[in-house]
């Protein structure tokens, strides 16, 4: 999973492609002027996170999503986790314990 070029205006795009470059996919894209950083595959590979600006913050600043795929491998649901003041674009998934 990669990003394009957030910096050319209705350019950015979130995409995935096997490690050989084959089956290049988009899977967001920003047209609407969105712009993409972090993301990675959740531990299963059903599941992603990713930053995107402007989120559903405050001054547009950037929010986590969850992306869930389908059965084909494309984007079925898009869902904001974050809404805070500060800019939050950096998401890594991982394992960890609950905290309590």
């Amino acid at each position: 999973m990669f990003r394009s070029d957030n910096d050319v205006p209705g350019s950015a795009k979130l995409m995935m492609a096997h490690p050989d470059g084959t089956a290049l996919r988009i899977l967001l894209d920003g047209s609407n002027r969105q712009s993409f950083f972090s993301s990675s595959f959740s531990p299963d590979g059903t599941a992603f996170t990713v930053g995107i600006a402007p989120g559903v913050g405050p001054d547009g600043n950037a929010d986590v999503f969850v992306g869930r795929f389908n059965s084909h491998m494309r984007v079925a649901s898009l869902t904001n986790i974050t809404q805070t003041n500060i800019w939050e674009s950096s998401p890594r998934w991982g394992t960890a314990p609950l905290l309590p």
